[in-house]
């Protein structure tokens, strides 16, 4: 059987809605668009470029010496140096402040005390035991 045979057909054929003058536009849009982006990424480019001093500004007489960082000469000896003075603070007893009457004490006195003194917290706090 034929298309045009077929009852309300017509021999007339489908339109596609391919709109070629809609997709040229659209073509011409997008080439615009990244034309625009184009010439913007250039002008912020161009705009946070900075200008270079002239070369012969100052004589290199009149610069001076190169400041380099100075590098520490025995690194293992410092952390070793640095080590021991975390040590001794951690270690040893001394005076904050003599006349508020602060002193330093060794970590391990300091927990010992606070141990010492939740224990007592905590018996103050427990009922006492009745008697009968």
């Amino acid at each position: 059987m034929h298309e045009s045979s077929l009852p309300g057909t017509h021999g007339a054929h489908e339109s596609s809605g391919f709109n070629a003058s809609r997709v040229a536009w659209f073509c011409g849009a997008l080439a615009l668009l990244i034309a625009l982006a184009a010439l913007v990424a250039v002008a912020l480019i161009g705009g946070l470029r900075l200008p270079l001093p002239p070369t012969d500004a100052l004589p290199a007489q009149q610069l001076g010496p190169v400041m380099v960082p100075q590098l520490q000469r025995t690194p293992a000896g410092d952390l070793q140096a640095y080590r021991r003075d975390k040590e001794s603070l951690l270690t040893t007893y001394r005076w904050i402040d003599k006349s508020e009457g602060r002193l330093q004490i060794p970590i391990d006195r300091a927990m010992q005390l606070i141990a010492q003194r939740q224990t007592q917290s905590a018996k103050s706090l427990t009922a006492p035991e009745h008697r009968p």
